[in-house]
């Protein structure tokens, strides 16, 4: 049987994006503290996909691959280089997946938001606790 797919999103869930850097090709923000743990406790249990609008890119994924096999292995991570290019997978077009991590997604359950809820919203790393 097929383990679920869990779709990342590449900034916000795994690297600290910001605004104008978001944008960019290679990513230069940190690591989301709690990210190596989760993708380690993950990986037997589900397919990891990670994703980006980098990922379009000429060399987004392979900047992405080795920013994340980079910070990894700093967090010391055993084998980091092993979990990055041979067990997550870094699709080019966005994949349909059981579930779905994303920063600056709004859960549906059935209702749609308001005006105000949108108006609201705020990615975690953009909000004045963080």
């Amino acid at each position: 049987m097929t383990r679920p797919l869990i779709l990342l999103d590449f900034d916000g869930v795994l690297h600290v994006a910001h605004e104008p850097e978001a944008s960019s090709c290679y990513p230069l923000g940190q690591l989301v503290p709690g990210a190596p743990d989760f993708l380690l406790r993950m990986r037997d249990a589900y397919r990891l996909a990670v994703h980006s609008p980098r990922s379009t890119k000429p060399d987004g994924i392979a900047n992405m691959q080795q920013w994340l096999t980079t910070v990894l292995q700093q967090a010391e991570v055993p084998h980091a280089a092993r979990l990055v290019y041979d067990e997550i997978e870094w699709p080019v077009e966005r994949p349909w997946a059981d579930i779905e991590i994303s920063a600056r997604a709004i859960p549906f359950q059935g209702l749609f938001p308001t005006t105000v809820d949108l108006a609201r919203f705020a990615p975690w790393h953009s909000r004045p606790t963080f």
